[in-house]
C-alpha cells in the first residue's frame, strides 16, 4: 500500500509537470481566432510527457496487480490473526512473570528528578 501511494504520488507530480510546461510553452492564443492557429509545444514535448504518464499508470497497475494477488482469503486471516494473538499472549505472560520476579527482588522502577 505505501507503494501505491508513493506511485500515485509520483503520478501527480508527473501530470503536475506535464500540464505546467505544456501551458508555459503553449502561446497565448489571440483574440477572435480559430483555435490551434497558434504553434503550441513540439510533438516531440507532447510525446515525452505523455510516454512518462502512460509508464507510470503501467507501474501503478502493476502495483495494484500485485497487492491483488498477495491477498488470502477470510480463513487465512482469520488464522494470522490467531497467531498473532497467540504470541500477544505468550509475550504478556512472560512479562508479567519478569515483572513479578523483579517485584519480588525489590527492583523499583526509577522516579524522574524534578
Amino acid at each position: 500500500v505505501d507503494r501505491l501511494h508513493a506511485k500515485v504520488t509520483e503520478m501527480c507530480e508527473a501530470y503536475f509537470t506535464s500540464i505546467g510546461h505544456l501551458q508555459s510553452q503553449a502561446p497565448p492564443l489571440p483574440a477572435r481566432s480559430a483555435a490551434g492557429a497558434a504553434a503550441g509545444p513540439g510533438a516531440e514535448t507532447v510525446a515525452s510527457f505523455a510516454s512518462d504518464v502512460t509508464r507510470l499508470h503501467c507501474e501503478f497497475d502493476g502495483l495494484v496487480d500485485e497487492l491483488e494477488s498477495q491477498q488470502c482469503s477470510e480463513s487465512e486471516q482469520l488464522a494470522a490473526i490467531e497467531t498473532l494473538q497467540s504470541e500477544l499472549r505468550r509475550a504478556d505472560a512472560e512479562l508479567r512473570t519478569e515483572a513479578a520476579a523483579l517485584k519480588e527482588i525489590g527492583w523499583r522502577r526509577s522516579e524522574p528528578s524534578t
